[in-house]
């Protein structure tokens, strides 16, 4: 029987990344993001998932889960990835605008502080920030299933640390020469790189966008920067998030994350 571990975050938290370190690390060099979202497909986007695969699959989501979640019948584990969600309010931003989606700077940061989440995903059942990290980590329905959570800042401080994590999680044994050559070949540098190569040669690809957004500088793998500012948005919003975002922080384990105002 198909059993499913589910790689879930709230979008732009990182989770495209760990799929390619996944991916690289238990089948060897990547051939192609096509042939990436075919081994650990996603419930979004080009994904196809194949119902019938027996053993074990890896699969993306965004969704918060509930009642009615794809495949919720065959969960095995979680890997739970999180981000600074001001870090996120920015990822979002160039995220609409490279898919045509894009709405006025202000206009999108108040909102997304208000609902605290975007509303565009809270409309598509991912929910906000907090409430999705409540559906897969707290969840009385997930009673029983394993779950494991990482963030994004701990994975570029310490790539190797955090692969090592998951893959313990994930029962595998450690080979360090394989670890060390995959956290080499899927930098983010290296992750932009593969979305120019794609883009650039019209190839089947995992990296939402056009090419004419690619040319004119966006990106679905952008900066990766974290501890971010608002402040070119407009000087008051850092205070205003800040204020909004305190205790929720707080309970998410970035009470002591460094003030980007």
């Amino acid at each position: 029987m198909q059993e499913v571990v589910w790689l879930a975050s709230y979008p732009r938290s990182g989770n495209t990344w760990v799929r390619f370190l996944l991916y690289r690390y238990l089948h060897g060099p990547i051939e192609s993001t096509a042939r990436i979202n075919e081994v650990i497909p996603g419930l979004h986007g080009r994904g196809r998932l194949d119902h019938t695969r027996p053993g074990r699959t890896l699969v993306k989501t965004h969704f918060a889960f509930a009642p009615g979640h794809p495949l919720s019948d065959r969960a095995k584990a979680v890997i739970h990835i999180r981000r600074h969600p001001k870090d996120v309010l920015l990822s979002g931003l160039n995220y609409h605008s490279l898919t045509g989606n894009s709405v006025p700077a202000l206009k999108y940061a108040n909102a997304f502080i208000a609902l605290k989440g975007d509303p565009v995903w809270r409309q598509m059942g991912f929910g906000t920030w907090e409430s999705h990290i409540e559906s897969w980590l707290e969840n009385p329905a997930l009673q029983g299933i394993a779950r494991h959570w990482t963030t994004y800042e701990r994975l570029k401080s310490d790539t190797p640390g955090e692969m090592r994590a998951m893959l313990d999680f994930l029962g595998e044994s450690i080979d360090e020469d394989r670890l060390a050559s995959t956290v080499a070949d899927c930098t983010l540098e290296r992750l932009r790189e593969f979305e120019d190569e794609e883009k650039s040669k019209g190839a089947p690809s995992l990296f939402p966008g056009s090419e004419a957004a690619r040319s004119a500088g966006r990106r679905f793998i952008n900066s990766g920067r974290t501890g971010q500012s608002l402040s070119h948005i407009d000087p008051g919003l850092d205070a205003q998030f800040d204020a909004a975002f305190a205790a929720i922080l707080a309970r998410r384990g970035y009470a002591d994350a460094p003030s980007a105002g």
